[in-house]
Formats: structure tokens, sequence, C-alpha cells
């Protein structure tokens, strides 16, 4: 079973991140500083996960320009196999995000042809390497289409399938998805409210886990988050460290969770890992964690 690979699939970008050197102003001119660095939420999961130790393939669009040229290679440098990425003529999606002074997101916004060039008929000819999962992890940057084909795939096959919302246009995807082989979705309250096509919170809670789903893990950014599950609840302040950009936390916290599940962690030590990983992440600029393993993870975890 440990040998089995993960499968992200979803989302592979560049970022490019603007940080002004002052609070942003709208509607004017900015003087900011300018990083690059490899991004897209499935991507990003991948990338952490392989560097804590773990088989990880990506299934996602990267164009054939130099800009997927180099992304190819990050990935490749993150241990992450790539023998299941389409690559066509359409350009390598982007993801531009304009930070306030103290890294706190501004605005962002992004392009990508992931749902044109990531079809359900790719999907079904590697059908044979999807069954191989031990976990799979999908995005919401996916197509509708390709969205609930994994899920019955997952349901079929009997694979645990973890679902990130991404945004509230994007989670709405989810609204009549069928989440009854699904061990987590990771939205935040907006995004929650969006799926279940409610603004009452207990409502949204009930009406999602009435699907059938095992664990729906709510983010509310520094006031912390909460796992809602059948057998209980729990709740984990926001990690207490320097902010230098938000770009990808909830990536980076969500791939904390996993690493915990798939070592076999109480529940409690899942989330633990998710918020220390979260904090590892907001410490540093840009998605791209090179310098992370388990020692670094281990470290952060101990502030919990």
């Amino acid at each position: 079973m440990e040998n089995k690979p993960v499968i992200c699939i979803g989302a592979a970008l560049v970022d490019e991140i603007f940080t002004g050197k002052a609070t942003i102003e709208p509607g004017t001119s900015n003087p900011s500083t300018l990083f690059r660095s490899a991004g897209g939420v499935a991507r990003n999961i991948a990338s952490h996960l392989s560097r804590l130790g773990h088989p990880l393939e990506l299934i996602s669009h990267i164009g054939n320009d130099a800009s997927g040229d180099w992304l190819f290679k990050q990935c490749t440098d993150a241990g992450i196999k790539m023998n299941l990425v389409v690559r066509t003529e359409q350009p390598t999606g982007c993801f531009t995000a304009i930070n306030h002074s103290n890294g706190q997101l501004f605005v962002g916004a992004s392009i990508s042809y992931l749902e044109t060039e990531l079809t359900t008929t790719y999907l079904e000819s590697i059908s044979t390497s999807l069954r191989e999962a031990r976990l799979l992890v999908l995005d919401c940057n996916l197509s509708v289409e390709c969205i609930q084909w994994i899920l019955q795939f997952a349901q079929q096959n009997k694979i645990p399938c973890i679902i990130e919302p991404v945004s509230v246009p994007k989670s709405q995807k989810l609204k009549q998805a069928d989440l009854s082989f699904t061990l987590m979705i990771s939205p935040n309250e907006s995004e929650l409210c969006a799926i279940a096509e409610t603004a009452d919170l207990k409502s949204a809670i009930d009406k999602v886990h009435g699907r059938g789903l095992k664990h729906l893990w709510m983010r509310s950014g520094d006031k912390g988050s909460t796992i809602y599950s059948p057998t209980g609840n729990l709740h984990l302040d926001a990690p207490n460290t320097s902010l230098q950009d938000t770009t990808g936390s909830g990536d980076a916290a969500l791939a904390g969770w996993i690493h915990g599940w798939l070592i076999g962690a109480k529940p409690e030590d899942c989330l633990r890992l998710g918020h220390a990983l979260a904090g590892i992440a907001i410490s540093v600029k840009g998605a791209e964690l090179e310098k992370l393993d388990r020692d670094l993870l281990i470290e952060a975890y101990k502030n919990f």
C-alpha cells in the first residue's frame, strides 16, 4: 500500500507574486517587488507530498512553451512523476497575485487551459494508471465533467478521494457532486455555502455531510480551522508565525493533513501537521517549499 502513488489531478501554473512596497492602493500604479515560482493547487500539493517522501504522480496540462519547460523541470526536481501530464500548444497557465506589503493577498488572477485540454476521454485512456492510486487528490480547476468522472471512478474502484474547492466560483462545480466515497473536502466558509447553496453555515455543513462525505475541513484564515466529522469535530487555532506570503498556504495545509493520513497519524495530529505545514508556507515567498522535508515539518509540528 505504501508504494502506491498519490495521484494529484488539477492545475499546474507559473505563479507571479507582486508584493507592494506599501499598502496596495486600487486604481493606481503600486511600486512592488516580483517573485516567480511554480504553482497550481494540485501541483503544489504534489510537490509538498513528494518532498515529504511519498510517491507522487501529477495529471495536469502544461503548454509546449518556455514557461512549460521551466515548470516541468520544477516539478521533476521536486520528485513528481510527470508521465501523465498533457502537453499541448495551448500556453502554460499562470497565476498572478498582488499582495499588500505585509504579504496578505489583495487580488489574484489566473488563466489556465486545463478545462479544455484535460478531458474525460484522456482520463479514460489512463484509467489503468489511476487504479494504482493509493489516494486521488483533485482540485476544482478541472471541468465539471472531469470532476464527476473522477468521483465516479473513485467510487467504482474504492479509492479514497480528496477535493480542494480552490475558490467560490470554482467550488460551485461541486453543487451536484456525489460525495459518497470522498474522504475530505477543504473549503472556506464562502466556498462551503456555495457548494451547499445556502447562506446558513450549519445547514451547509449538514447538507454536505448528507451526501456521504467523511470529513469536512473548513478553513477560517487567522481564526484557524475546524474539521467536521460524523464522529466529532476538531478545531485548531491558526499557526503563530511571521507572514511573508499567503500564496499556497491552503494547499500546504491540505498536504500536511494528507501526509498525516498517509502515515497513519491520529486525527488531531493530522490537523496539527496541516497547520504546521501552512505555517511554513506563509513564512516564505511563493508556494514552492524547496527546503521542505520531514525533519522541518516535525520541528514546525512541535509548536502545536
